[in-house]
């Protein structure tokens, strides 16, 4: 119970120490699941990513609620924008973008809100060569809490279900964020990212080159693209198969062709993990 009773205490204390932000953070759940989803799981994305490069303790409380508001100024877009099952037309877009421009008094509502949280809110649209918003800032102006915010709500949009779109592997969204550097997206931060989450996190579902699919079990340091598979499906014959674990870093006749779901390959891995 000891992990549970810390959580419970950590509630208790941001109830008390921050009733501002939990009034809003209640405002995200009301006006959309997704968002309160997409809130959260940046919150929990940032606070891993600051761990694996080295943050402090303090540093990694204020971006976890940094995540959690910063998507804070789409309680004032409109529903059918912020809910349209399909792509926005040019002025829906610029609609949606507004969020940036209503963050920015709704922050400031906040007291006690700290830089970084408030940094994670209003820079995670800004590209590196000044094409983002609200502000339009480049290069330095940008700085790491900035980036790195930028780089998981990117990579938490991409591998989420939406009613329009299936979600990507991860590894399909690191393909396409890596075409994002340099002008968009830090390099040396996304290449840091990516180690932290792994191209094939464990526990995905990967098909390797001779028709096997199995999770990744776990990774290879050395080779990100080459971790331990559990292999027990034939995507070829369609029939589950005796449970092999391959290590792809001495295999080098295999290698993983695609990442893949229980959706696609219409079975049920539970009984595997």
């Amino acid at each position: 119970m000891a992990p549970i009773a810390d959580l419970g205490l950590s509630i208790v204390d941001n109830i008390f120490e921050r009733q501002h932000a939990v009034a809003w953070i209640s405002g995200i759940r009301d006006k959309s699941a997704y968002l309160m989803e997409h809130s959260l799981n940046v919150a929990f994305l940032l606070v891993n990513f600051g761990k694996h490069l080295g943050f402090d303790h303090h540093t990694l409380h204020e971006l976890a609620v940094g995540g959690l508001v910063h998507d804070i100024g789409k309680v004032l877009v409109a529903d059918e924008v912020l809910n349209k099952p399909g792509k926005l037309t040019a002025d829906e877009f610029a609609h949606m973008k507004l969020h940036q421009i209503f963050s920015q008094p709704v922050l400031d509502s906040i007291p006690d809100l700290s830089p970084i949280a408030r940094d994670v809110s209003l820079m995670h649209h800004e590209k590196l060569d000044g094409n983002g918003y609200p502000n339009g800032l480049q290069g330095e102006e940008i700085h790491t809490i900035g980036r790195m915010s930028g780089i998981v709500d990117i990579y938490d949009a991409l591998t989420a279900d939406r009613c329009y779109k299936r979600a990507m592997s991860p590894s399909e969204a690191f393909k396409i964020m890596m075409g994002l550097t340099p002008f968009h997206l830090d390099p040396t931060l996304l290449r840091a990212f990516i180690q932290c989450i792994g191209f094939y996190p464990i526990g995905s579902l990967v098909e390797l080159a001779d028709g096997r699919a199995g999770l990744v079990w776990q990774e290879n340091l050395d080779d990100i693209t080459r971790p331990i598979v559990k292999t027990f499906y034939s995507v070829r014959s369609n029939h589950f198969r005796e449970v092999e674990y391959i290590n792809l870093d001495k295999r080098h006749d295999l290698r993983i062709t695609r990442a893949t779901s229980e959706g696609a390959l219409d079975i049920c891995v539970d009984a595997f993990r």
